[in-house]
């Protein structure tokens, strides 16, 4: 048998056995940790595995429709497939549904899920059916779908601050390729960052579970349930990093600096140059860079208003021993000035 020609259809078939093999046969150590191995081998393994999950999830919402017929599915075993009949019916349908090209758009069904998009420096307020609101920074892309029984957030990349209106009945759940968390009702911001491998939760006001992708893949221990206490749980002040390797608390959480863009600002206190303009970046269609290390560890506590990125870059001037260079492309380069030429030596 040959290998599929298209490299994206071979890692979402790898992904839909993957996904048959956890959901339906009792996994061991050794087979837990060579599905991560396959898993967080690349981007497209964990983006394809998220996906099929994601869309799973969605065939699970979906009421019974009567056809007046029995549906007859006829499964053929392979030999020396290792696939239980269940698990291997369970792989046919996934391969199925990929052939149908329902998750051909990062994972998204177009019929079930409302998607929105900011571009770098957009930001945007989106009030959804249950009342809850969802605030959109720079360069995010946010999926929604409200059922009965759940109301499902897909965050892709960017940032989110959300508030989440109460109702015990139908609990609200944000998921990330980093990790996702599960609320009643609450106010609380969940960042990804580094392509989908990090996601950071901070929360407001309420309580937050949090967990991380190997929580959902866990099939060699009985399963606890679906309540929050199950969970990592934060409360508000406290802030959380997940990624597929470990799960960080955040000590000293300024929440006022931390959801600032809310009102247009940035706040940085004591923070190295490198990370101010990293951040800055963000928001900025012109970029900023740093010429060098010295440069880049310079401290920088300051409070900068996104709209004005040639004020932000005379402010940084201003008040560090940097000097800027503005390029034909629109990128400004900072980089560390003469002694003679540091905002003390100007002012004398």
């Amino acid at each position: 048998m040959t290998a599929p020609s298209d490299p994206r259809r071979h890692v979402e078939e790898e992904a839909a056995r993957w996904f048959a093999r956890l959901r339906n046969e009792p996994v061991g150590e050794e087979s837990r940790r060579a599905f991560l191995a396959w898993r967080d081998a690349s981007l497209a393994h964990r983006r394809a595995f998220h996906d099929i999950e994601s869309v799973w999830a969605d065939l699970e919402q979906l009421q019974p429709v009567s056809t007046g017929r029995p549906l007859r599915v006829e499964v053929r075993r392979r030999q020396r497939s290792g696939l239980n009949p269940r698990t291997l019916l369970v792989a046919c349908l996934a391969i199925a549904l990929l052939g149908l090209g329902i998750w051909q758009l990062s994972g998204e069904a177009p019929w079930l899920w409302e998607t929105h998009e900011t571009e770098v420096g957009e930001q945007r307020t989106l009030m959804l059916a249950d009342g809850s609101t969802v605030y959109l920074n720079t360069a995010s892309r946010l999926s929604v779908r409200l059922t009965k029984g759940r109301r499902m957030v897909r965050l892709a990349r960017g940032e989110a601050l959300f508030e989440v209106s109460h109702d015990a009945s139908r609990p609200f759940t944000v998921r990330t390729p980093a990790g996702g968390v599960r609320v009643l009702g609450t106010r609380f911001d969940v960042r990804v960052d580094g392509n989908g491998r990090r996601m950071r939760v901070a929360v407001l006001e309420g309580r937050v579970a949090v967990h991380a992708p190997e929580d959902d893949h866990q099939k060699a221990a009985p399963a606890k349930g679906d309540d929050v206490t199950d969970l990592p749980t934060l409360t508000a002040g406290q802030a959380i990093e997940v990624s597929a390797r470990r799960v960080t608390r955040i000590a000293h959480v300024d929440l006022a600096a931390l959801t600032a863009w809310r009102d247009g600002e940035l706040v940085f206190r004591q923070a190295p140059l490198a990370r101010v303009v990293t951040e800055l970046n963000r928001y900025l269609p012109r970029k900023i860079r740093i010429a060098d290390d010295a440069a880049g560890a310079l401290p920088v506590t300051a409070v900068f208003r996104l709209e004005d990125r040639d004020a932000i870059v005379e402010a940084l001037t201003a008040a560090l021993p940097v000097k800027a260079l503005s390029l034909e492309n629109g990128t400004t380069v900072l980089f560390l000035a003469r002694p003679d030429e540091y905002p003390d030596s100007r002012a004398s």
